[in-house]
């Protein structure tokens, strides 16, 4: 019985919680391109190795700022070039280091972050005596490296740079009107029966036929469920998309518990009290926020809802990472915004 059958004959199960909405607000990166690859030529051999390194102090403490970041890049860019080792990208955060170099092989990383991590230990040492005092050595005896195998650097790149930006959350006021707390309620309520019936489908087809039922069988299956819940319709298709997700991320968990040797966990179906949260994705699509003229003032704008007055008692910074939603016991919402 697929999803469309599954509306059909009532199997899916709304889900709202009285007095409590959370909507999660997150945004999709797409990345397309081809790889340009750059070889090295040393003797008889040509090669390209790209190794991202990363490695922290004794503790994890947070010890590497001010001075210290700034000559330790030093050390390491002069380590590197004295052993023909080209730095992609070098980021340092006050807990751990991360490193895009490209090393040729009769040398090896693993020299050369011995070497490193030597070097900067001895010469951080005496010349901060201020981390003999808190650390017994400067680093730990490990480190992780992985090569970059055919990902294009640009997308480590961009991922070593986006490690210093400093996470920080921020939660604004949401004051919605009547009729768009009850179109948001009735959305979850069509949201938990689409999850149950994702849910139903895949356990009845592996049941009747032995077979399992995949993230993107079963959003191509959604245009049909529309057709027969015309009041799908009202919920943005990316929502959808999206609890739809949220059983392929559950049944990913299972068979890795499975696999583990943990206890599975089946997927369960979700009631009205469990199920109290919705997504949007594409930052600027299905959702974007605007400053008003009026102090502290800020209007959060979403597919299909329209306009809901926010309080922004603090500038947006950064990337829209995700947003949610809560009311609180005085019935009014608040938007959380990961930085």
């Amino acid at each position: 019985m697929g999803m469309k059958d599954a509306f059909l004959y009532g199997q899916g199960r709304g889900a709202t919680r009285s007095g409590v909405l959370l909507l999660t607000l997150d945004r999709l990166v797409l990345y397309t391109g081809t790889m340009v690859q750059e070889y090295r030529s040393k003797r008889n051999l040509l090669f390209a190795c790209h190794y991202h390194a990363v490695w922290c102090p004794k503790y994890r403490r947070k010890v590497l700022v001010g001075p210290i970041e700034a000559r330790l890049k030093q050390i390491i860019a002069d380590v590197c070039q004295e052993h023909q080792a080209d730095i992609e990208e070098l980021e340092v955060l006050p807990d751990h280091v991360h490193l895009l170099v490209s090393v040729d092989p009769p040398y090896g990383i693993h020299r050369l972050m011995k070497l490193i991590k030597g070097r900067s230990s001895r010469l951080l040492r005496q010349e901060c005596p201020e981390l003999k005092r808190k650390l017994p050595t400067l680093w730990t005896n490990s480190y992780f490296v992985s090569t970059t195998g055919r990902a294009p650097l640009s997308i480590i790149k961009h991922y070593i740079e986006q490690q210093n930006m400093s996470n920080k959350t921020y939660q604004y006021r949401l004051y919605l009107t009547r009729k768009q707390e009850t179109t948001l309620t009735r959305w979850l309520a069509l949201c938990c029966e689409t999850f149950n019936a994702a849910l139903q489908e895949r356990r009845d087809a592996y049941r009747m036929v032995g077979k399992s039922i995949g993230f993107s069988h079963q959003c191509a299956e959604l245009p049909e469920c529309r057709e027969v819940r015309p009041d799908l319709a009202e919920v943005p298709s990316q929502v959808l998309q999206d609890v739809v997700k949220r059983v392929d991320l559950a049944f990913d968990g299972f068979y890795r518990r499975l696999a583990e040797g943990q206890k599975p966990g089946y997927p369960r179906f979700k009631t009205r009290f469990r199920y109290d949260s919705m997504t949007f994705k594409q930052y600027g699509n299905s959702f974007s926020v605007e400053a008003s003229q009026k102090k502290n003032r800020g209007m959060l704008i979403l597919a299909k809802l329209g306009h809901v007055k926010m309080v922004m008692h603090r500038p947006l910074q950064g990337t829209r990472d995700f947003s949610h939603r809560e009311a609180n016991p005085n019935r009014e919402m608040v938007c959380e915004h990961l930085l």
